[in-house]
């Protein structure tokens, strides 16, 4: 059994999902909690005759499922946000957007995934982020927790690749905007309030199997959903905030003849 301490999480960029590629970066910050499982299914006959199982048993179905826990940092995090919304616009040197789909499917970036130590290795192919959930606490840094669906899991020899330079990013440097739904995005800060958050993305994806292939072969599109928690103090800020979205609903609250306020 090989140290857990020792455990290598490496990852390599797909352009077919089925075709696996060598790793071509070692993540940095992975958590001991990251971990992959093969997800087999097989029959035992059952037939008369006998009070004990058949010895004849067939495989039907392998594919794999799994998860990589992060301390975030300003390079890794990519490698998962483009696994879940696809290839996102880069504007400057460290402006990324992703945007989730609206008229159309995304094209999510597949991986091919190696995790293990030089003497007991595995990769994942065709890995596709499934779940994201990206959270932050004050004086702490961003954690990053990805559930991956996968076509295939196989044994590797890991590739030799070396440690890389990344930067973690901070709570201390987080900043906290709200605007209002048709207003831009990115223009009014809430200072001095943030204490926590937590974003969970969720966009419905499933492996596609398919006749002649014991292996999934592509993967299939849902409605997306996302959830975002926010802890904020509760200052005139967040105060102002609140009142902005408690305002439709005093305005049509119960006024002292038993009649709603916008039908008097």
């Amino acid at each position: 059994m090989p140290a857990k301490d020792l455990v290598l999480c490496q990852i390599g960029k797909q352009s077919v999902f089925t075709t696996a590629v060598a790793a071509s970066a070692k993540l940095m910050g992975v958590k001991p909690s990251t971990s992959f499982k093969p997800e087999q299914s097989a029959i035992v006959l059952q037939h008369q005759g006998s009070l004990g199982p058949s010895a004849i048993a067939a495989q039907t179905a392998l594919k794999a499922s799994g998860n990589i826990d992060l301390d975030a940092t300003y390079e890794d995090i990519c490698f998962l946000l483009e696994g879940l919304f696809g290839v996102g616009v880069v504007t400057g040197s460290y402006l990324h957007t992703y945007s989730a789909p609206l008229s159309s499917t995304e094209a999510p970036r597949g991986y091919t995934i190696e995790v293990g130590t030089g003497t007991s290795a595995y990769k994942v192919i065709g890995a596709l982020v499934n779940t994201l959930k990206i959270s932050g606490e004050a004086e702490g840094v961003w954690q990053v927790a990805a559930g991956i669906l996968g076509a295939d899991i196989a044994t590797v020899t890991l590739a030799s690749l070396s440690d890389r330079t990344v930067e973690l990013i901070r709570m201390a440097d987080t900043v906290l905007y709200i605007d209002a739904w048709a207003g831009t995005l990115g223009a009014t800060e809430a200072s001095q309030t943030l204490i926590s958050f937590e974003l969970n993305i969720d966009p419905k994806r499933h492996l596609k199997p398919f006749a002649g292939s014991l292996y999934p072969r592509n993967y299939g599109y849902n409605r997306w959903e996302g959830t975002l928690k926010v802890v904020a103090e509760f200052n005139a800020t967040a105060k102002a905030i609140v009142d902005a979205m408690l305002a439709p609903g005093l305005q049509q609250r119960p006024t002292s003849n038993g009649f709603c306020g916008h039908c008097r």
